[in-house]
C-alpha cells in the first residue's frame, strides 16, 4: 500500500464526517412541539400553538379530538390570538384553517418571516370543551426532506464506519510494505 493511498482514504474520511457533521446539524434544527393532554374551549380556555419565523418557515400541525368532539383550527397573527382569547371576532386564514373537525393536519409554509402565527385551536360548540393533542414542526426546509436526510445520515454513518476500516488496513498494509523495504 503506498502512503498517497493512505492520505486518499484520510481524505475521503474528513468529507464523509464533515458532510454528516452538517447533515446532523440541518437535521437537529428542526424544531418540534407538541401537547398530549390538552383542552380547548371558547375565549381564554382555548389552546395555541405558536410558530415563530425563527424556527423556520415551512411548518406542519397536525391536532387530534381525544373525545370526538368537534372542533375549530384557525391559523391566524398574534393579534387575532389575543382577540380570539377575549371572545372577539378575528381575521383567519382560510387556506390554512379547518373548521368542524376532529383531525385536522396541515403543511404550510409561513407568509412572513417577521411576524410570529398562530394555530387556535377552540371548541366548535361553544359550551363545550375538547380534549386535543397536538403537535407542530418547524424547520428551514421543507419537512418532507427531514427522512431524506435521516437516512442519508445513516448512510454516511456506515460510509464513515467503512472508511475507518479501511484506513486501519490501509497503515497495516503500509506498514507491512516499508517494513519490507528495510
Amino acid at each position: 500500500m503506498k502512503l498517497w493511498q493512505v492520505f486518499a482514504v484520510v481524505a475521503l474520511m474528513v468529507m464523509v464526517f464533515t458532510t454528516g457533521w452538517f447533515v446532523q446539524q440541518a437535521v437537529n434544527d428542526r424544531n418540534h412541539t407538541g401537547s398530549w393532554n390538552d383542552s380547548a374551549g371558547r375565549g381564554a380556555n382555548l389552546e395555541f400553538i405558536a410558530l415563530n419565523p425563527s424556527n423556520g418557515e415551512y411548518a406542519r400541525y397536525e391536532v387530534w379530538s381525544k373525545d370526538g368532539r368537534a372542533m375549530d383550527v384557525y391559523f391566524t397573527t398574534l393579534d387575532g390570538l389575543r382577540a380570539a382569547q377575549n371572545g372577539l371576532p378575528f381575521d383567519h386564514d382560510p387556506r390554512y384553517s379547518v373548521l368542524n373537525a376532529t383531525h385536522a393536519r396541515m403543511d404550510l409554509r409561513l407568509p412572513s418571516t417577521t411576524e410570529i402565527y398562530e394555530i387556535v385551536i377552540v371548541s366548535h360548540d361553544p359550551d363545550e370543551v375538547v380534549r386535543i393533542s397536538s403537535s407542530a414542526d418547524q424547520w428551514g426546509l421543507p419537512l418532507y426532506l427531514a427522512p431524506v436526510l435521516q437516512a442519508a445520515l445513516v448512510v454516511l454513518w456506515i460510509a464513515s464506519i467503512a472508511l475507518l476500516v479501511l484506513l486501519v488496513f490501509s497503515i497495516s498494509g503500509y506498514r507491512k510494505e516499508r517494513a519490507g523495504r528495510s
